[in-house]
């Protein structure tokens, strides 16, 4: 009969050697992995295997193991099918293996889940997950982690999961939900009709019908009575193929014959409208003001205004003038010195205001 031998009182798990036979009664091997050592017991039989029973061979093997595994030869690269070993939880801690490719999609699983968790609670009030995302774009507020980076496009465009829908020439809408957050003014905006067109949004409102998106008018780009394909919002200050500056269409005030030739086009950056204004030649004056029309209205606070400097001709006197913006203004007022009043301009014969106009939105 194998003699069983059995220490009553070790820290950690209780060893017994299962190797000598009677009757020899001197153990097969020293135990000196039991830190207090009581009296020896033999045993008729093995006790019953647990957590804090080990057989000493089983326990030597695993020793060698571990030693097989520290000596073996390093391998620089991962691949799917490489093995881990284990201790099986389920399975009393038998020794056990793991797939490279089975940790791998279970880390994914599991990170996906915090990534989205972690990122929640940046987004801006309003804008997750109905303000921001068309609903229905994503299944549910705990995203995939490679949903979210798809999503995101290097050249600074968004694609927008909603449909976009023809109102006027420059003025689409999104049918039957509020996301006038998705655009604030200044937003950049791209779209297909047969060929890629550009603006800048003005302005959005919503209603209970959907939010309708109104654009800055320019000289390039007129919205058609079509469809909409491709449709991509930025807030980018350079999203990859947008326009450096629009062609304004302007009009002026105190004029029988507005200025001509040159030119007179408008950007839009960081909320600041910059608005160059060259008319190569004099219009006819035909009142006692000059004014110009912006390409959107300033912001509308309370006593806002700025100013902004230019050359002036009238008549034959060129001045160094400066324009006026005030609050919630669809035009600049045009002067044609410092110190005169916005009615000092000639009534007849020619009137031209050059410089550069910076308002905000």
């Amino acid at each position: 009969m194998a003699e069983q031998e059995y220490y009553v009182g070790s820290v950690g798990p209780l060893l017994y050697d299962d190797t000598d036979e009677y009757p020899d009664s001197v153990p097969g091997a020293e135990i000196y992995l039991a830190a207090l050592r009581g009296p020896q017991i033999l045993l008729d039989e093995a006790p019953i295997e647990d957590n804090n029973v080990v057989r000493l061979q089983d326990f030597e093997d695993l020793l060698d193991l571990a030693l097989r595994i520290h000596n073996a030869t390093e391998k620089l690269s991962i691949a799917d099918a490489d093995e881990f070993v284990i201790a099986n939880s389920a399975a009393n801690y038998a020794l056990g293996k793991l797939l490279w490719s089975t940790i791998k999609a279970t880390l994914k699983t599991y990170f996906d889940t915090q990534y989205l968790a972690s990122m929640i609670p940046y987004w801006p009030d309003g804008y997750w997950p109905d303000g921001y995302w068309p609903d229905g774009y994503w299944s549910s507020e705990t995203l995939m982690l490679a949903e979210i980076v798809s999503s995101i496009s290097l050249d600074g465009w968004h694609k927008d999961g909603d449909t976009w829908l023809y109102s006027t020439p420059y003025v689409f809408y999104i049918a039957g939900k509020d996301v006038k957050a998705r655009f604030p003014r200044g937003t950049k905006i791209k779209l297909t009709q047969t060929t890629e067109k550009f603006w800048y949004v003005d302005y959005s409102v919503s209603d209970e019908g959907g939010t309708g998106v109104v654009l800055m008018i320019n000289g390039d780009y007129t919205l058609d009575n079509d469809e909409i394909t491709s449709p991509h919002y930025s807030y980018a200050s350079n999203p990859q193929g947008f326009p450096a500056c629009f062609n304004h269409v302007d009009s002026w005030d105190g004029f029988s014959t507005d200025p001509s030739g040159g030119c007179c086009n408008y950007s839009v950056e960081g909320g600041i409208v910059t608005l160059n204004v060259y008319r190569a030649t004099a219009g006819t004056a035909d009142a006692n003001n000059c004014r110009i029309n912006l390409p959107a209205n300033a912001r509308n606070v309370s006593d806002y205004a700025t100013f902004s400097m230019g050359i002036s001709i009238k008549t034959t006197t060129v001045a160094m003038g400066f324009a006026h913006v005030a609050q919630n203004a669809s035009s600049a007022t045009l002067y044609h010195a410092p110190g005169t009043a916005p009615t000092d301009w000639n009534t007849s014969g020619d009137k031209n205001w050059t410089g550069q106009i910076r308002y905000h939105l």
